[in-house]
């Protein structure tokens, strides 16, 4: 809000203004600072904000690179003037660097404090590389350092880490004088990063080049917080190559934390589960495959719904024989070897189960707003957007909310705090009017509607908002949508909330004629045929009229007429109609195609001399004029092929000839 943005840190100067339509707003009165600390220090950000004494209970939360910190929401109930919240961090690591700010809300209006940042001082420098052959080299079993990728460029075949675009790599070369698991994170950075593990391909060894790259490892957000995070067996001696990226092209601040555990080995996932819709009550099959050839002992599985273990589910395969709205939400399965120590585990990537009713199975709600614009950030394959069929379209996808968190820079969506927020997209192939239902039977949702030319958060366009339901339910929003325009909508929950979510769309369209039928000439004792197209939703139905009354049966996309005859000629039209509309297509008509006849003529109140020529079909006429009727003074006027039988000729000379005479005749050569 305008008046918000401007009145954010003017102070206590604010609370003469504080107030609209009779409510009070927060004001952040001090904002915090940033904090330059070592690690193993106590540190602290404060925010001041100023309420009038008629407010409704104030909140503020406390976030981390856009995402709600747990257990950092502050209650301040009908307290008037300045209340102060403070976010308290004790003993500091690396992990907790990053971007800070709080949001001070009520039931009615927020406030944004800046963002701030806590910065470790005491960490080494890594030595990055914009480009793989200027990447530095790090060592050890363990280490910590920042750097930063504001620099950086996406060098010709730089790979994609985890498969997810990125275009802000820098590069690193490790190696370490022993075996175990290694970990390498990037808790503590403070923007959305990517991580991915390689090593330099045998197959050509000595090519010390961004193309000659073998994945070992990838992942955007297991580290929290955006951060990312990657374990994976190392060997004596060997190099590992270390890239280090924004999601889609992000840029900040670095801290990379590594750490190896020696003794013992984790079970290489080598195929992760896929993410998948399916529709209701269908089933789904999940399955992890691991390298085995690192330890020859048994391997133990266990398969974990929402974060918790599934009774039974035990195997390398996990099949859900019927998927209801119960079973919907995020799947991810533990490995280990059966010989190993339990620290030595793998976790697989998250796998999604959703549910379309209508069948469209490569469609998906996402939690960011670049996979849901973008078709290749579904692990099952391409995800085409779900579009308004001019055969009618209704949309329901379910989903699971679990643990999403709000990206930096991401809007309060409808002026509401939320903190879970998952994104979809649709785009109607004609104009029409889309209402989208959000049901979240578990906790209040807000419900926003965008569209975005791309780039980041900051050009979204609102087109529609609900948020006025107090409680767990529904929010409905009803908009004008325009043909061949992406529509992203957004579910949140307020205050972090989580859990399923129903989404249904409804498109309606009036109907539009797309091909009018065309007026034609026909051979007597032939079949007339016109046709014409209309779209709309729902499916439009037609009736074909003659000369403006109903045509008994005839309700299709053509009109056949058998057997013409002279009582058949006339005007032809069809009016379309479905329940949001109705339209009536131009007025075709028949005639007999013979005699050969001028017909229709009209002299115009600007003197012009208009007519029709009426013949047979694809058939080459001349047009022809004289003074008078001499057979002997016919001049050409106009030569041209009749596909449909018909001709119409203007005289825009008419002025120049106290008389005219037309006639036709068809062209012999």
């Amino acid at each position: 809000m305008a008046v918000r943005s401007f009145f954010a840190g003017l102070g206590l100067l604010a609370v003469l203004f504080g107030a609209k339509d009779g409510f009070a707003f927060p004001i952040i009165s001090t904002n915090p600072v940033s904090v330059y600390t070592s690690i193993g220090q106590n540190v602290a950000f404060t925010v001041a904000v100023t309420q009038l004494s008629n407010s409704p209970p104030l909140y503020v939360q406390w976030r981390r690179n856009g995402a709600n910190i747990p257990g950092a929401l502050t209650t301040f109930s009908n307290v008037p003037g300045i209340v102060f919240s403070t976010l308290s961090i004790t003993n500091v690591q690396s992990t907790n660097a990053g971007s800070y700010l709080a949001v001070a809300f009520d039931s009615d209006f927020w406030a944004n404090s800046t963002n701030v940042s806590l910065n470790i001082t005491n960490l080494a420098v890594l030595p990055v590389g914009t480009l793989f052959t200027n990447r530095g080299s790090i060592n050890g079993f363990s280490g910590t350092g920042v750097a930063d990728n504001f620099s950086s460029t996406s060098e010709p075949g730089t790979p994609s880490n985890n498969n997810i675009p990125g275009g802000a790599m820098v590069w690193l070369d490790w190696q370490v004088l022993g075996t175990g698991v290694a970990t390498f994170d990037t808790e503590g950075s403070d923007f959305d990063t990517t991580l991915g593990i390689y090593q330099i391909s045998t197959n050509n060894n000595s090519a010390q080049s961004v193309t000659n790259l073998v994945a070992i490892g990838g992942d955007d957000d297991a580290g929290g917080a955006f951060n990312s995070a990657v374990s994976f067996n190392v060997a004596y001696g060997v190099n590992y190559e270390i890239g280090i990226d924004g999601y889609y092209g992000g840029r900040g601040h670095i801290v990379l934390n590594w750490n190896v555990q020696t003794g013992g080995v984790i079970p290489p996932i080598i195929q992760q589960p896929q993410s998948q819709t399916v529709l209701s009550n269908n089933p789904a099959f999940l399955s992890v495959t691991v390298d085995t050839n690192v330890d020859f002992s048994a391997v133990l599985y266990q398969w974990y719904f929402n974060g918790a273990p599934i009774t039974n589910a035990t195997q390398s395969s996990l099949e859900i024989t019927n998927v209801r709205p119960s079973s919907v939400g995020q799947y991810r399965v533990r490995v280990k070897f059966s010989d190993q120590a339990t620290n030595f585990t793998a976790l697989s990537q998250k796998a999604q189960i959703q549910i379309n009713v209508e069948g469209h199975t490569h469609v998906a709600a996402q939690a960011k707003l670049h996979q849901a614009a973008d078709p290749n950030s579904f692990p099952g394959g391409p995800v085409p957007l779900i579009t308004a069929l001019t055969a009618g379209f209704t949309g329901t996808q379910i989903y699971n909310s679990f643990q999403s968190a709000e990206e930096p820079g991401e809007p309060n969506h409808c002026d509401k705090v939320g903190g879970s927020p998952w994104w979809f997209s649709c785009q109607p192939t004609n104009n029409g009017t889309l209402t989208v239902d959000a049901n979240t039977p578990t906790y209040t949702n807000v419900l926003a509607i965008y569209t975005w030319p791309g780039g980041d958060y900051s050009s979204l366009v609102r087109v529609a908002c609900a948020s006025t339901n107090a409680g767990v339910g529904h929010e409905k929003a009803v908009f004008p949508a325009a043909n061949g325009t992406t529509y992203f909508m957004v579910v949140d929950g307020l205050n972090s909330g989580y859990g399923l979510v129903t989404l249904n769309m409804s498109f309606v369209a009036p109907p539009t004629i797309v091909t009018n039928p065309q007026s034609q000439t026909v051979q007597q004792g032939s079949t007339a045929t016109l046709t014409v197209s209309a779209i709309g939703t729902p499916v439009p139905a037609l009736q074909w009229r003659t000369n403006k009354v109903g045509f008994g049966g005839q309700t299709g996309n053509g009109l056949i007429i058998a057997n013409f005859q002279a009582v058949n000629q006339g005007n032809y039209d069809v009016v379309v109609t479905n329940p949001v509309g109705s339209a009536t297509s131009s007025v075709a008509t028949l005639y007999l195609d013979s005699p050969l006849r001028l017909t229709n003529a009209v002299l115009t109140t600007t003197n012009s001399f208009n007519f029709l020529l009426l013949g047979m079909a694809n058939t080459n006429y001349i047009i022809q004029a004289s003074m008078n009727l001499a057979t002997t003074n016919w001049i050409p006027i106009l030569t041209n092929s009749s596909p449909y039988g018909i001709l119409s000729f203007v005289d825009t000379n008419r002025r120049s000839y106290s008389n005219r005479f037309f006639r036709a005749l068809v062209k012999t050569n």
